[in-house]
């Protein structure tokens, strides 16, 4: 049986796939980041039976979001073959045409919600009212440290934007980045990104008193 956990809300997934390994009957599961994977690697994890459990099931990271080659073909369908207890999990939404390839899978997806993409838009905007309570709202139903990361992902975004270093942005997102970063100087969102270093550093090293949302609603205060 193959099980498939994607999409870009990893924090949520990661936390579905860990309850699914502890809860799944199998006595061993196998991790593999599929960025360096061969074929031969998969032909040998699929045909290999561990010395200490009676079940060894394999979890293949990252495999779903490959660029398309051969290769990526020829690993989708050994998987599809295996009669193995397999999960496949990507921190992205995987499109339908890659997951009809597996047509008996139990699959799970676990989307940004909308909320979220629309704060992440409206940072910078004059109404820091109207801009924490839409974070609040948020933190009622997305872990404090996936919204952390969602942040710092759209900061560096915008100073992508800044730097001109664009080229692998999608157009319809650059267009938007593009509105966004007006709101904002170089210097300001240098500084923005600063401090979400400094939030990271802290809370790696349990030295802040107060709690990441706490935290980021001063950033945000500040902003």
């Amino acid at each position: 049986m193959i099980s498939i956990f994607h999409g870009d809300n990893q924090v949520a997934s990661r936390q579905a796939l860990l309850n699914f390994l502890q809860k799944k009957p199998v006595d061993f599961w196998q991790k593999i980041d599929a960025s360096k994977l061969e074929i031969a690697d998969v032909e040998s994890a699929l045909a290999s039976e561990s010395l200490f459990a009676d079940e060894q099931g394999i979890v293949f990271e990252g495999l779903l979001s490959l660029i398309k080659s051969k290769k990526k073909d020829s690993l989708l369908e050994l998987i599809g073959q295996s009669e193995k207890p397999l999960v496949l999990w990507d921190g992205k939404k995987i499109p339908v045409t890659t997951l009809k390839k597996f047509p008996n899978a139990q699959i799970q997806e676990f989307p940004i919600s909308q909320q979220l993409w629309k704060f992440l838009d409206e940072l910078g905007s004059k109404s820091k009212v109207s801009q924490l309570r839409l974070f609040h709202e948020i933190c009622q139903r997305e872990a404090a440290e996936f919204i952390f990361v969602m942040i710092q992902r759209q900061i560096r975004l915008l100073l992508a934007v800044q730097l001109r270093e664009t080229a692998s942005i999608p157009a319809f997102q650059l267009r938007k980045l593009q509105s966004q970063t007006k709101r904002f100087t170089l210097e300001k969102l240098l500084h923005a990104h600063e401090k979400l270093y400094q939030i990271d550093q802290k809370n790696k090293q349990s030295k802040s008193l107060l709690s990441l949302q706490e935290q980021l609603d001063l950033w945000l205060i500040a902003l």
